[in-house]
């Protein structure tokens, strides 16, 4: 999805895996769920836009998960994805 524009990524994300969560939570609204937003080629502010009615749920917890990495943690020296996604996850919850 490299040519998509941010808000076109997070309606394809938001539509089929958003929505059903909203719908299970509101059938059984005394179960817990976990959606864990995986970011990439993205923003944080625009997924909490996108989301915020999983965000706003009460029984919905929802966590962001960057990749800050370009392949794995020990293949190099400095890590130059995290900087950006520090500054925008400010006061939202991520692993």
């Amino acid at each position: 999805m490299h040519v998509a524009k941010i808000v076109e990524k997070e309606d394809w994300a938001f539509a089929p895996y958003a929505k059903g969560v909203l719908d299970a939570a509101k059938e059984m609204p005394d179960c817990k769920f976990n959606f864990i937003h995986r970011q990439n080629q993205t923003i944080a502010c625009a997924i909490a836009d996108k989301f915020n009615p999983l965000v706003d749920s009460k029984n919905i917890e929802f966590l962001f998960s960057f990749k800050y990495a370009q392949a794995h943690i020990m293949s190099a020296t400095e890590q130059p994805f995290h900087e950006n996604f520090v500054k925008d996850i400010e006061g939202l919850k991520t692993i």
